[in-house]
């Protein structure tokens, strides 16, 4: 379970990384685009204005929803979930078993809330990196909750 939060968190930091990277970009190219249309003569489209409410509400989304602090957070999830795998390894022992189980449940209490189909394709994912079998029971999700996954927590 170490191995897939760790994979969980990454592709959580990318996926919020992203967001804050293309949201930051759209904001510099409409903000040049308001600005040239401010000295120019598009008065046709008025573009100045449609490029400046673009900015408004792409930078009130990047910083109501906190991208790049939840990009943070999967990053500091998955250097706390290495740092746990890395003392397993090290001592692997039956005796350290319960203190190991808790120190997963203490960085667990720290995540938000699981998107379970992302959660679910980490484990298929491990699984396969490994060559074992994910389990009886356990579905990949179809395609759309596979798209999706980083948008809605699917049950």
């Amino acid at each position: 379970s170490v191995q897939r939060s760790k994979r969980y968190h990454d592709r959580r930091e990318r996926f919020f990384d992203s967001l804050h990277s293309t949201t930051s970009g759209l904001n510099i190219l409409l903000g040049s685009a308001a600005f040239a249309s401010a000295i120019s003569s598009f008065t046709d489209f008025n573009l100045g204005a449609w490029a400046a409410g673009s900015v408004a509400v792409l930078s009130s989304f990047d910083l109501v929803v906190g991208f790049s602090r939840k990009a943070k957070l999967h990053s500091d999830l998955k250097r706390r979930f290495t740092a746990l795998e890395s003392k397993i390894v090290v001592s692997p022992s039956d005796s350290y078993l319960a203190k190991y189980m808790q120190e997963r449940l203490a960085i667990e209490i720290d995540e938000p809330p699981k998107m379970h189909a992302l959660d679910i394709l980490c484990h298929f994912e491990l699984c396969r990196a490994l060559g074992i079998s994910p389990g009886e029971g356990v579905k990949q999700p179809n395609r759309f909750k596979s798209g999706t996954a980083q948008l809605f927590a699917w049950a």
